[in-house]
């Protein structure tokens, strides 16, 4: 006698092997949503990046764009050689330096990186990227800016050469 209406288990399929694989697939894409929460954070958890050496080439233009940024000028004045202190006081003929960044609307990243070191000069590469809350309609929102910074040692220590334009690095 021929049965007409099949049952799943005549068909070959296993009633708990179905619900097995549906909740690998559900365990599967928690697993993902997990990863991929984890991959977002992760970032920020952690710490903040260790200041360089601040009797490094990098950390001198550090130190030099950090207080100019801040307008410290005595401070970003000791960064510099002898002869920049000089042309700088020369050049603003005792003004102050006042250095204020006046945009409120938008968030600055500052990279400095080593170009190149010899034992008595070094070339170090300053990079702004300032991002803007305000984008126009075919702006990326930032924009970057480099500036090549020259050093020599002064007395063994790493001073900042003219020519430099403290309001270089400023912003």
């Amino acid at each position: 006698m021929v049965s007409v209406g099949a049952d799943a288990t005549s068909a070959g399929a296993e009633p708990g092997r179905a619900d097995r694989f549906f909740l690998a697939i559900v365990v599967g894409a928690f697993a993902l949503i997990v990863v991929s929460v984890a991959a977002v954070a992760a970032p920020g958890l952690r710490g903040a990046t260790t200041p360089p050496d601040p009797a490094s080439p990098v950390g001198v233009v550090h130190g030099f764009t950090t207080a100019a940024r801040a307008g410290d000028l005595p401070l970003a004045r000791s960064y510099l050689s002898r002869a920049a202190q000089g042309e700088l006081d020369r050049a603003r003929s005792g003004e102050k330096l006042s250095i204020v960044d006046a945009r409120r609307d938008s968030e600055q990243r500052v990279v400095v990186t080593l170009v190149s070191e010899s034992p008595d000069q070094a070339l170090v590469r300053v990079t702004f990227t300032t991002y803007s809350a305000r984008v126009d309609l075919f702006s990326s929102g930032a924009w970057h800016r480099s500036v090549d910074v020259r050093l020599i040692r002064e007395a063994e220590i790493w001073r900042i050469a003219w020519p430099i334009d403290p309001m270089s690095l400023a912003y």
